[in-house]
């Protein structure tokens, strides 16, 4: 046999044996993807009603159980999907473009929040989950998921979403100072500053009041294993620009104008 016949064998014999590796690690890798582990948190939140998380390293997926409405991001191109299921319309933009408190389409870019400074308090418990406290320099205090590690995005997804301190971390109670809380209780008696907040409050819960100073606190909690079913996009759905068309429902847009309106009376 002559030496580009042996070379040419070799060289086929190395070809299959690297594409059976490349198959067994790209099988290995995917098995191990669908062995993930999804934490589901449900939280209240002070003004803006029930939330449930649905949180994997590389996604994640928020309900407003008070109104129906969804977020929806994941790896790797992070695309933002705000949808409701019910109207069957849906919104999107990039994760950097993703800005709620302005109610602007994708159009203008919105800046990421620099980290927030903060002491580890120590350990604690919410409803038998372990958590760390963390200390920001404004007095409040906030819990957060020990062992639990999510990629920056996903982070960032929920800083944006609710307008919360970058801690690297996701939140599931907060413990504001007196001033802080006596602040955004008087917002939310504002007629101008409701109008802005609209986005984010449930008429049922704007005249309550935050026991304990807690902005937002822990209800329930879960393990479920990773299904790609829990962060799919929608297909299908109508396409808007406005995004308070998919945040806030046809029913609760119109309850939110009249209780406006009664406000200013």
């Amino acid at each position: 046999m002559n030496k580009v016949a042996t070379q040419k064998i070799r060289t086929q014999v190395v070809l299959a044996l690297f594409l059976s590796l490349s198959n067994g690690f790209c099988s290995a890798t995917y098995a191990a993807a669908k062995a993930d582990t999804v934490w589901i948190f449900d939280c209240q939140q002070f003004g803006s009603g029930k939330y449930r998380y649905f949180v994997a390293p590389d996604a994640i997926k928020i309900i407003n159980t008070s109104n129906g409405g969804v977020v929806l991001t994941k790896a790797p191109n992070w695309k933002v999907s705000c949808y409701r299921e019910s109207e069957k319309i849906e919104w999107q933009s990039t994760l950097d473009y993703f800005d709620p408190s302005s109610m602007l389409s994708n159009k203008t870019k919105a800046k990421a929040k620099k980290k927030a400074k903060f002491a580890v308090l120590g350990k604690d418990k919410l409803l038998g989950l372990s958590c760390l406290k963390y200390q920001l320099s404004d007095g409040s205090i906030f819990w957060v998921a020990d062992g639990l590690k999510t990629v920056p995005q996903v982070n960032d997804m929920v800083s944006r979403y609710f307008r919360t301190p970058a801690i690297e971390a996701i939140p599931l109670k907060i413990l504001r100072p007196e001033q802080a809380v006596a602040k955004a209780t008087q917002k939310s008696e504002d007629r101008a500053k409701l109008q802005k907040a609209i986005p984010w409050l449930s008429v049922k819960n704007l005249r309550g009041k935050p026991s304990d100073n807690c902005y937002l606190y822990l209800t329930a909690w879960k393990k479920i294993p990773y299904k790609d079913s829990d962060f799919e996009y929608p297909k299908g759905y109508k396409r808007t620009e406005n995004l308070k068309e998919v945040i806030v429902s046809q029913k609760n847009r119109q309850a939110l104008e009249d209780l406006v309106k009664g406000l200013s009376q």
